[in-house]
């Protein structure tokens, strides 16, 4: 006896078919910078969960929206998922950067499964900056470096044009909030997102970037960082410049200089292994320039002049002073300000562990307006320092800063960029003598 059954059930269990390994089906677009034409996806579910399904299970969780909940069922409701990507196939010819300065890892595109277009990305990211005289696990100057080269990436990925381009900031904006759990919400959409979220051991941030929208000239893009701070928000405008018009405006030098070069990935995250960016170099000619009791303080200080060697991977083939290390001495330069300021010591360190006094951040607004080469000449630095909120010097007080970087190689000292930012005291967290309980 032959039975017939409606096409419903066979719909079903086509379906169930698609989903058996939970391998994504091919889909492809012409216009697509990525195409789904892989297998597998790198994290998988457990097939035993399916078995359990029957075709009533199957067809009322399908068809109706009801009765048994279902690994199938769970996936329909996550249009995206996770695409490993390398650095070698995916990303190095389209990028500005290059490593060293390029320390993000883990990398996978977000890509949208009824299109195929990548639609962001999620990665880690090394941590080599010393902190300063911030208070946090990771530095402003590091958060901004991640936050470009992963805004560059989805940006590139968005890019109909698979050709390299330039993508310097134009303005951007950080908020720092002490709540962790965006981007595991993000990643709870995404088929894989859940494993890759929990696959993270260690210290190094988790990182999410989206590219929100994008032109022939401006790219905008999202930016999330999560560490055992918090978490940090990036949202930025990006210039879309192509390679040849970036080399026409400013043309690289003919022959790049001869730079040590690390075997590894494995030795830049080791502070003697090679990486430029584990050690920076110091300020000089720092002095106060104004004062009123309390209520602000000025100073200035100079960056000698920047050599490749400062510079190495950004950009790939035109040595250029990162706008993080930048920032990262003009929060030095804060620091030694807001310590002046309060008359509390707020000292360098490598690491924090809530050892000593630091100003932790809260918000940094920032316009660039130009970009500085090597062998360029040195920069002056400016900072001033208000008290906003709170007891002067006391911990728990929050100060409102004003900043800007200018080029000393001419007279009419051109500002490389300003910003202001919120900084607020805080206090010793253990004893600075840990044996002392």
């Amino acid at each position: 006896m032959t039975f017939l059954y409606p096409a419903s059930i066979w719909t079903a269990f086509n379906l169930l078919q698609v989903c058996t390994g939970f391998t994504v089906p091919t889909q492809q677009r012409t216009t697509a910078m990525f195409y789904r034409n892989r297998t597998t996806l790198r994290f998988q579910e457990n097939d035993s969960n399916v078995a359990k399904v029957t075709s009533k299970d199957l067809t009322s969780t399908l068809l109706v929206d009801s009765g048994t909940p279902t690994v199938m069922a769970a996936y329909a409701k996550k249009k995206q998922s996770l695409r490993p990507l390398t650095f070698e196939v995916d990303i190095k010819d389209f990028l500005d950067n290059d490593k060293p300065y390029y320390a993000l890892e883990n990398e996978h595109a977000i890509v949208d499964d009824e299109t195929g277009e990548v639609v962001g990305i999620v990665c880690t990211g090394r941590l080599e900056i010393p902190v300063g005289r911030e208070s946090a696990g990771i530095p402003l100057a590091e958060c901004l470096r991640h936050a470009g080269n992963a805004g560059s990436l989805a940006a590139l990925l968005r890019n109909p044009k698979k050709k390299r381009h330039f993508y310097p900031a134009s303005q951007y904006d950080v908020d720092v909030h002490p709540c962790k759990g965006k981007i595991k919400e993000e990643l709870a959409k995404t088929f894989g997102g859940d494993q890759f979220y929990q696959s993270i051991k260690g210290n190094d941030p988790i990182i999410l970037a989206r590219c929100i929208d994008f032109s022939k000239r401006m790219a905008k893009i999202e930016f999330l960082l999560e560490n055992d701070d918090g978490t940090w928000t990036v949202t930025f405008d990006n210039y879309v410049v192509a390679e040849a018009l970036f080399h026409k405006k400013y043309p690289p030098p003919p022959v790049l200089p001869e730079l040590a070069k690390p075997k590894g990935d494995s030795e830049l995250a080791n502070l003697k292994g090679g990486s430029p960016y584990g050690e920076l170099g110091e300020l000089i000619n720092i002095t106060r320039v104004w004062a009123f009791a309390g209520e602000c303080l000025t100073m200035e200080a100079t960056l000698p002049t920047t050599k490749p060697s400062d510079c190495q991977g950004h950009f790939y083939n035109n040595p250029t002073l990162p706008h993080s290390i930048m920032v990262f001495h003009n929060c030095d330069l804060i620091g030694r300000a807001m310590s002046e300021f309060t008359g509390v010591d707020i000292p360098f360190k490598q690491s924090d562990f809530g050892q000593y006094h630091g100003m932790k951040i809260l918000s940094w607004t920032c316009l660039p307006e130009t970009l500085h080469f090597a062998d360029t000449g040195g920069l002056k630095l400016q900072a001033k320092v208000f008290l906003s909120e709170g007891e002067l010097g006391e911990p728990g007080s929050t100060y409102v800063t004003e900043s800007a970087v200018k080029q000393t190689e001419t007279d009419q000292l051109v500002v490389v960029y300003k910003a202001t930012g919120t900084f607020i005291l805080n206090p010793i967290t253990i004893a600075s003598n840990p044996t002392a309980c």
